[in-house]
């Protein structure tokens, strides 16, 4: 009797061992779930696992010849170095990727949306030089005299026009100079102009040679409604000096009158086509106010000047064509 209950006893306690021994392989052979807020690999001395990320013990950040202790202190680097580069940092399974560095969320937005640089790579800041060609109106007086119309001496000019300036970083804008010379056109019917110096005679007569031009020179200013655009238009204005020279010739005999004046304003305007990125061209107006105040005359080599008194308003209304290229400075 007493040996059956010895029996069991050993029974139930190796049982007991056995069942125990047991659930502990199982417990070892299970792996453990990580959680989805650890980080793998684990964080080094200095930094504190949060929301899956390795981020410094240290707040505020320690600078770059500093590290951050394991207490939450910045002390110095040995050495004085700057801190080595940043590890990539590998999410832990099932946590949320880290959000992307500014400069790389910037390179991914501009590969989504290309537009959002397009205006840039369009429309550098930098050097513009452009050029004109055209025909050009002469209206108004040289003086309050009869039969001294700007139009007694010239019916136009060929006014071809050089512009140089900056396109500031704001896109709409550019300012520079501008300089222009027209070859004139002499009115060889009027009885004003260079013909009333003709005793019985024109411009058109044999012996007689005639000839005129006008230079522009000064400060412009343009404004662009849709720079980048295939079609940019835009508007400007300037001001400046002005020079009206006329001479006429006649065998031995020669006379010449130079005239000066100061362009209050200058209005232009015109639209760009716009094939590239630094190239445009397209029509252009431009109409110049100004009155003359100096005359000086040559005649057989003598010159005299002096002031005009009654002097008027006269004006040059030009249309043309204009090209314009942009070279980016930065």
């Amino acid at each position: 009797m007493r040996g059956h209950v010895h029996r069991r006893v050993v029974i139930v306690v190796v049982t007991a061992a056995f069942l125990s021994v047991a659930a502990k392989a199982r417990a070892q052979a299970q792996p453990t779930a990580s959680p989805a807020s650890a980080c793998v690999p684990a964080c080094r001395s200095g930094y504190v696992c949060s929301s899956g990320q390795c981020v410094s013990s240290c707040n505020p950040a320690c600078d770059a010849k500093q590290i951050c202790t394991a207490a939450g202190e910045c002390v110095d680097r040995p050495g004085g170095a700057p801190a080595p580069a940043p590890t990539p940092y590998a999410p832990a399974a099932g946590a949320a990727p880290a959000p992307p560095a500014p400069a790389v969320a910037a390179m991914v937005t501009a590969a989504e949306d290309p537009s959002a640089t397009a205006s840039r790579e369009e429309v550098p800041a930098g050097i513009e030089l452009g050029a004109r060609l055209g025909y050009g109106i002469a209206l108004g007086n040289v003086s309050g005299a009869a039969g001294n119309g700007l139009g007694d001496y010239v019916n136009g000019v060929v006014p071809i026009w050089i512009e140089a300036g900056y396109r500031l970083p704001h896109p709409n804008l550019s300012i520079g100079v501008y300089f222009q010379y027209g070859a004139g056109m002499v009115n060889s019917t009027s009885a004003g102009g260079l013909n009333a110096l003709i005793k019985g005679g024109n411009c058109t007569s044999s012996g007689v040679s005639c000839s005129a031009n006008l230079v522009m020179y000064g400060l412009q200013a343009h404004y662009h409604f849709m720079p980048g655009a295939r079609f940019d238009p835009w508007i400007g204005g300037g001001f400046g000096m002005e020079s009206f020279n006329a001479s006429i010739s006649a065998g031995s005999s020669s006379i010449g009158a130079s005239l000066s004046a100061f362009d209050f304003l200058i209005v232009q305007a015109g639209g760009d086509f716009q094939p590239s990125r630094t190239f445009g061209i397209g029509p252009a107006a431009w109409f110049g106010l100004g009155q003359y105040g100096n005359l000086s005359v040559t005649q057989n080599g003598t010159t005299s000047s002096g002031g005009i008194n009654n002097g008027s308003m006269h004006e040059w209304l030009s249309l043309g064509l204009r090209g314009v290229f942009d070279f980016d400075v930065r």
